[in-house]
């Protein structure tokens, strides 16, 4: 069984010591943020985990933005996706090859079919 954690957070850094007594507490080995607030190509450290980000780049602050967070000890791979969506994916082999994926979908963001046809050929299995 996969142990996975999700949490709009809505800025990583005020909520980082409450991320860390979930993950102390339960034990994900992925772990789901949107709203992370990071500036730019910037992914926080979280120690056991590699993360994997997809920031809003914006030229005066940090906005929004999701990450996935995985255990260091399973063989990951980022899935590059061709997209205009703050989301994020990443092929993983634990038991089995799988692809996960991290969207977040401001509120007056429309979702068309385009897109999700986008996801889902972006997906290259390890």
């Amino acid at each position: 069984m996969v142990n996975i954690i999700q949490w709009n957070l809505n800025g990583f850094f005020k909520k980082q010591e409450k991320l860390k007594f979930i993950i102390q507490n339960h034990d994900p080995q992925i772990i789901y943020l949107q709203e992370t607030n990071f500036k730019d190509y910037f992914t926080a450290h979280l120690n056991n985990y590699v993360g994997f980000s997809k920031n809003r780049r914006t030229p005066d602050k940090a906005s929004e933005g999701v990450t996935i967070y995985i255990k260091s000890n399973i063989l990951t791979k980022e899935i590059k996706i061709n997209s205009n969506l703050e989301t994020i994916a990443v092929s993983i082999e634990h038991s089995e090859t799988f692809t996960i994926c991290n969207i977040y979908l401001p509120n007056q963001t429309v979702f068309h079919y385009q897109n999700w046809k986008i996801l889902y050929n972006s997906q290259n299995p390890l």
